[in-house]
Parts: C-alpha cells; sequence; structure tokens
C-alpha cells in the first residue's frame, strides 16, 4: 500500500546546530523579525512540505541564550504573519497546557486557525522549566500524576470553547435583528479541579466548522496517554528505526483503547539532517556540537542553499499537494 510522507519542518532561528549561526550573515530577524522566517515559510511550501512547526520555551533568557540565536517573538503572533505570506502549509505553534488560560489560549488558536483559513494547529506542552517558573512567578512543580490531569483539563475545556459558536449559529438575518442565534449555540459551562470558564467564544472554534488540529510530544507514560486522547499528531524523537516502530505501534494500540482509529493518529519521527556534496564532509560535521566546519551551514535551514531538484539531475521533483486538514470526529 502506498502511503504519503508527511514533512514538517521545526523552525528554528538559524537551525539545530548549535554552530550554524556563525555561518550565516547576521540579522536581527533570528530574534525578533519578519522578514527571514517569511523567506523560510514560503521556500518550505514551495517544495511541498506539510506544515511549520515553531517551538516554543516560554520563559526568559537562559544561559544557551547568550550563545547562539533564538527566536524571541510569539509563536502565534509569527504564524498569523506567515500566514498571510503562505496558503497551503499548515502553521503549528506552540502553546503550555499548564500556565496558561483555556479561553485565551482557545480564542488564540482559533484566530490563526481563521487568519490562515484552516491551517492552524496547537502543540500542547505540559513542561516546568525553571525560566517558565521564574518568569511566570510560579513557585510550584506539580508531580507528574497532576500535571497531566491539570493539562487535561485544560485541553477538554479548550475543545468545549472551540465548539461553543458553531458556524450555523452565525444567521445574519437583518429582518429579524438577529446576527447569532443564541438557541444554536453551546454555552459553556466548566468548572473543574484547576479550571473554570463559561460562556460562548466569540468566533468559531475553527474555520468552516473543523477544530485547529492537535499536536503533542512526549517519551513518559502519562505524556503517551494524553496524546493518545486527544492528539492528532504525535512528534517523537528516537535514535533507531524500531524505537520508532515501538513507539507508533504503542501510541496507536493506547488510541484504540481509547476508541479512536489508530489509523487516525498521525506519527511524526524527528530527522536531523546535514548535508553536505558527499557523505564524509557531513559525517565529520554532524560529530561535534561546537565546531564551525564550512559544512556546519548546511545544518541550518538556508532556503537559497537549496533547490527542488535532486542531486546530479535537472528535472523538478513532483510532489503532491499536502493535505493538512480533514474532518475529524469532536472528542469529549
Amino acid at each position: 500500500m502506498t502511503r504519503q510522507v508527511r514533512l514538517c519542518l521545526n523552525l528554528q532561528a538559524t537551525g539545530r546546530h548549535d554552530a550554524a549561526w556563525k555561518t550565516l550573515p547576521p540579522t536581527s530577524d533570528w530574534i525578533a523579525g519578519i522578514d527571514y522566517y517569511t523567506e523560510i515559510a514560503r521556500f518550505v511550501e514551495r517544495v511541498r512540505f506539510d506544515a511549520i512547526f515553531i517551538a516554543d520555551r516560554l520563559g526568559s533568557l537562559d544561559a544557551a541564550s547568550y550563545r547562539r540565536p533564538w527566536r524571541g517573538t510569539d509563536p502565534t503572533v509569527l504564524l498569523a504573519a506567515l500566514a498571510r505570506e503562505t496558503e497551503h502549509i499548515g502553521l503549528v505553534s506552540t502553546n503550555p497546557a499548564i500556565h496558561s488560560n483555556p479561553f485565551l489560549l482557545a480564542r488564540s488558536i482559533a484566530t490563526l486557525d481563521h487568519i490562515s483559513k484552516g491551517r492552524a494547529g496547537w502543540n500542547i506542552i505540559t513542561s516546568q522549566e525553571d525560566v517558565t517558573r521564574a518568569a511566570l512567578g510560579v513557585e510550584e512543580v506539580l508531580e507528574p500524576q497532576t500535571r497531566y490531569r491539570k493539562a487535561e483539563e485544560f485541553i477538554a475545556a479548550v475543545d468545549a470553547l472551540w465548539a461553543s459558536l458553531p458556524e450555523e449559529a452565525v444567521v445574519a438575518d437583518a429582518a429579524a435583528d438577529l446576527y447569532i442565534d443564541a438557541w444554536r449555540t453551546r454555552p459553556v459551562d466548566f468548572t473543574g479541579e484547576f479550571y473554570r470558564t463559561s460562556g460562548v467564544l466569540p468566533l468559531p472554534g475553527g474555520y468552516r466548522g473543523r477544530r485547529p488540529v492537535l499536536f503533542q510530544a512526549g517519551a513518559s507514560r502519562q505524556s503517551k496517554a494524553l496524546g493518545a486522547r486527544w492528539a492528532d499528531a504525535l512528534f517523537t524523537s528516537q535514535r533507531l528505526p524500531e524505537l520508532s516502530r515501538e513507539f507508533s505501534a504503542e501510541v496507536k494500540g493506547l488510541a484504540a483503547a481509547n476508541g479512536r482509529n489508530p489509523d487516525d493518529l498521525l506519527v511524526l519521527p524527528g530527522l536531523f539532517t546535514v548535508l553536505g556534496a558527499t557523505e564524509a564532509p557531513p559525517a565529520s560535521a554532524s560529530g561535534s556540537s561546537t565546531s564551525c566546519s564550512p559544512w556546519v551551514r548546511w545544518s541550518s535551514f538556508s532556503p537559497r542553499s537549496w533547490s527542488s531538484t535532486s542531486p546530479g539531475s535537472t528535472s523538478t521533483r513532483s510532489c503532491p499537494t499536502p493535505s493538512w486538514r480533514r474532518a475529524r470526529p469532536r472528542r469529549r
């Protein structure tokens, strides 16, 4: 059976290699600009990537920030800008499920979904890093069971809010002096252990009645269980193919145990590429995280350095247009 490969770009300021930025022309766009990221977004869409994924570490500067560039802009705001510069590629924003407010998050991601005309995704994270807690003034460190219970409650509240204003409730009946029919809304009255929210979100929760795509990553038992219940796609980083297959089999089994079709859960293994004209130079460069050889530049994502043709060939590859969204049953 032929299956389509899904490609998502983990968009970092200067690539994965810590020394890659030293080979590139410096620009303030890395931490606070738009033109650099616009160029990359247009390029990856042109070569038929499915989505751009922006990882985010909510918090102030840490030790690593002083040694290499890190994007400092808000991921959802940046992706909203990129939505106006692209047409098809998915736009996945990382936002926490334990350090935020369900209403604010639901509105923010729904807004991105409408601006992008149905291309938004939310990458759910539950991290409690020191820089995050310090920046937000949070002293308590939740033990794993409590942390994932809180995250699940947050996601459930967001999901309910996204469903609260269905498109059919917007009737726009001028003769009846009625724009939104209250009888067709689904007001939220959510009271949980950690969060409370009530009312109707002031915009439909997704473009044309489909909620944003949910992404999640993690290797712990609780994390995989959370992803199997809620996520449409799971990121994983495994060093061996057989470990990736084991991970996929496990989470798809968990999805089935939750009454889901395992085929509806997409597993996305991480791939760190180091490119060069021959195999030897990239292999040498990838062995060091601090060296700055000429081959390091290929581990950063520079659109000017790439083409959509195969090495040694003058023909352009024929790539299918990515299918970013499809109707999915809403989970409760």
